[in-house]
């Protein structure tokens, strides 16, 4: 363990912060899965594409085909990140999401971890985005409230192969200022809602609502969410960034609670990546999402889904398994316009598809509203054709 630590010392209000160093040690973390089979050591095979300098900003070169054939053929870029998961539980499902889908980068469109030099992992779970971040070289702020899943996370930490890396881990919660000021107690302790079912580790949540819903809402009792006896720590988003000024990414995923916290931002301090996955199961507002979408704009150039449809009209339409995922960046995102770039194609095509659409019609196209009626249905039209378009 090196003997310097570089990490400045959080406030004495956040003190509920370890500081776990990757060592290369693999000794069994002691917990007990919920569906009884034991806990195993996972290995995964991940491409850390290119070697490039921390925190750089994207260059174009990263579409070279030259680079592209030259990252395939390196074994150095190869790294295999050792994982303890809950064989049958959805620890499965959350390792091959984020380290074989690549769920929470578009590398080749230039939104990539490693361009973030120390990034804040709000709902960690077992440690999946955590440990990818380290093996690329940057350094990680983790939360994760439930106690299990904070076991799993620091003994995956420890798993790492040695870099002399820590990172500051929190069992704690972070939440909206409005949730937090509605069910937590003035010490800010909250109660966190366990999933029903034994398998799945990572639907855990701080809304209130699905205590008494589960499974479509038609079932109670055994299959209802239960509040756990020990209530977590909770902080707000802004807290964490003032007292953490050296974040550059963060990357969310609290099951609900993303909404009303990215409503509230209106200050990212330093921060030049986002990527955010929605958890729309629980509100499926799509004009909700819109508005969001044009929030972050006011502090990021480019602001984009991960898909182009499903949420154009009242309802986001996208299945719950396949996730929807907002990426924001202050760097260029390639394939995608800038924000002013784009508010000024967007007017532009649909008077286009407006003017289009409506040439069988007696009288010419002049008002507003005929403007937008006419490109809502070349809008319908193209989502009947084309169900998702993927960017």
């Amino acid at each position: 363990m090196p003997a310097a630590k570089t990490w400045k010392q959080p406030a004495k209000e956040l003190e509920t912060y370890e500081e776990i160093w990757s060592e290369n040690k693999r000794s069994k973390p002691h917990v007990s899965p919920p569906n009884g089979k034991p806990v195993q050591m996972c290995e995964t095979e991940v491409r850390l594409r290119a070697k490039r300098p921390v925190g750089d900003c994207h260059k174009s070169s990263c579409t070279d085909s030259a680079l592209d054939f030259s990252i395939k053929k390196d074994p150095s870029l190869v790294a295999k990140i050792p994982m303890w998961i809950r064989s049958g539980t959805t620890d499965e499902n959350a390792v091959k999401e984020c380290l074989k889908k690549n769920a929470y980068e578009i590398w080749h469109k230039g939104f990539r971890i490693e361009d973030a030099a120390v990034w804040l992992d709000v709902g960690a779970h077992i440690g999946s985005f955590t440990c990818w971040a380290l093996a690329k070289g940057c350094k990680v702020i983790a939360f994760e409230p439930h106690p299990v899943n904070f076991q799993l996370l620091k003994a995956n930490i420890q798993a790492q192969p040695a870099t002399g890396a820590a990172v500051i881990t929190y069992q704690a919660g972070i939440a909206s200022v409005s949730h937090r000021r509605r069910l937590a107690d003035r010490n800010g302790m909250m109660a966190l809602n366990e999933h029903p079912k034994v398998r799945d580790t990572y639907r855990h949540t701080f809304l209130k609502d699905v205590l008494d819903r589960s499974l479509g809402g038609k079932k109670k009792g055994k299959y209802a969410y239960k509040a756990m006896d020990n209530p977590v720590k909770t902080y707000t988003l802004n807290e964490i960034l003032k007292k953490h000024p050296e974040v550059e990414g963060v990357k969310i995923d609290i099951e609900g609670l993303e909404m009303e916290m990215l409503e509230e931002m209106s200050n990212w301090h330093n921060v030049r990546r986002l990527t955010v996955e929605w958890s729309h199961e629980h509100d499926c507002n799509a004009a909700r999402f819109r508005g969001v979408m044009e929030q972050l704009r006011k502090h990021f150039s480019h602001v984009r889904a991960n898909t182009q449809a499903g949420y154009d009209g009242e309802e986001i339409i996208i299945s719950p398994s396949y996730g929807l995922i907002l990426f924001a960046s202050k760097d260029p995102i390639l394939g995608y316009k800038s924000c002013s770039d784009e508010k000024q194609s967007t007017r532009k095509s649909r008077k286009d598809e407006a003017c289009n659409s409506g040439s069988n019609r007696s009288a010419p196209i002049t008002t507003d509203s005929e403007i937008f009626k006419a490109a809502a249905r070349a809008a319908r039209m193209r989502w009947t054709k084309h169900r998702l378009l993927l960017p």
